[in-house]
């Protein structure tokens, strides 16, 4: 298929998008509202669930444009199956709120079987594990990356701003096939369709019925590039690259939650890009500085590759340069508050 026609498929995602997400908003059958609490950064009730949405409407132009070019790879039943769990159970979660515990332990008993079953092998910084233990390991890292993309997920725009700067990442910055770019500008086609209705004042929200999958998406970006070790296995340490603000400002939270002796599982408003939309910046700047600010973790990435540093050196330089930017600016943050 030539690339008129791929772009004439990327078009139609992005208009039965827009069609659908107006619908959507304007209509009442499915109404799921996000009522303000002490946690929100919005101030007046917003309709949410606009996953379920947008996940349909890209799953259904990218299984068209495989059947027409016939193409065949197992990837993308994994992918679809898990897209349609994590946007399932995301707007279940929307619409009955789950305890904590409770989508946790469904998360445990769906991810788990699953990954044994597609037995993908990968590394962690270079380290393989047995079979036994593998796909304990994959199904918690994917969990663990799809409940950091759902706990950031705060502000109007800045969960979808920072999901593109990681698809930007890994269109152009990793040799990829043809068929899984058009597969991301499919994506990003679809998700452009709901960015309309969720700028700044949103008009949706995509719930968890839409920061689940995409969390999911960027969990499985290790396994469509090349680890750059010396097998082809995926390195799963690679996924810090393409959400290094998220990873840094959701661990941080998490130990200095712990530390407080505070439930971690608790909602609440102590990430760093919540204190400073509310202390310093407003929510616009906010939501473009904390998203752009992923972008150089590329450049960097590809120099510290190019003076010879292996996929594991450069991840921990990269991570130890965003550690120190948030405590730096934690540090700011906090003295700020106080006076």
């Amino acid at each position: 298929m030539d690339h008129f026609v791929d772009s004439i498929f990327i078009f139609l995602a992005f208009v039965t998008s827009f069609f659908f997400h107006y619908k959507f908003y304007k209509h009442e059958f499915i109404s799921i509202q996000d009522v303000p609490n002490y946690r929100s950064m919005h101030e007046r009730p917003t309709k949410k669930s606009a996953g379920i949405i947008f996940i349909p409407i890209f799953l259904f132009y990218i299984w068209i444009y495989l059947i027409v070019n016939n193409v065949w790879n197992v990837l993308y039943i994994y992918f679809t199956i898990g897209l349609l769990f994590w946007c399932i159970l995301g707007f279940l979660d929307d619409k009955y709120v789950y305890h904590s515990k409770k989508k946790i332990l469904i998360e445990l008993l769906v991810s788990i079987p699953v990954c044994f079953y597609w037995k993908q092998e990968f590394q962690i910084f270079g380290l393989t594990f047995p079979a036994y233990i593998a796909p304990f390991l994959l199904g918690l890292y994917v969990i663990a990356v799809v409940n950091i993309t759902n706990f950031m997920d705060g502000l109007d725009l800045y969960l979808t701003l920072t999901f593109y700067c990681a698809v930007f990442g890994l269109l152009f910055f990793f040799p990829i096939s043809t068929h899984l770019k058009f597969t991301g500008y499919m994506l990003l086609a679809s998700l452009l369709g709901y960015v309309y209705f969720n700028k700044p004042i949103a008009k949706l929200f995509m719930g968890d019925a839409g920061s689940l999958p995409l969390g999911f998406v960027i969990a499985i970006f290790p396994f469509l590039i090349h680890s750059g070790s010396s097998k082809d296995f995926a390195d799963l340490a690679i996924c810090f690259l393409f959400l290094p603000v998220f990873i840094t400002d959701g661990i941080a939270t998490i130990i200095k939650r712990t530390y407080a002796k505070k439930n971690i599982l608790h909602a609440h408003r102590e990430h760093l890009y919540q204190r400073i939309s509310m202390d310093i910046w407003d929510k616009k700047v906010t939501t473009l500085v904390f998203s752009l600010a992923n972008l150089p973790a590329y450049i960097l990435y590809k120099a510290f590759s190019n003076f010879g540093f292996s996929l594991k050196v450069s991840i921990i330089f990269l991570g130890l340069i965003y550690f120190s930017l948030y405590l730096f600016v934690d540090i700011l943050v906090s003295r700020k508050a106080r006076y």
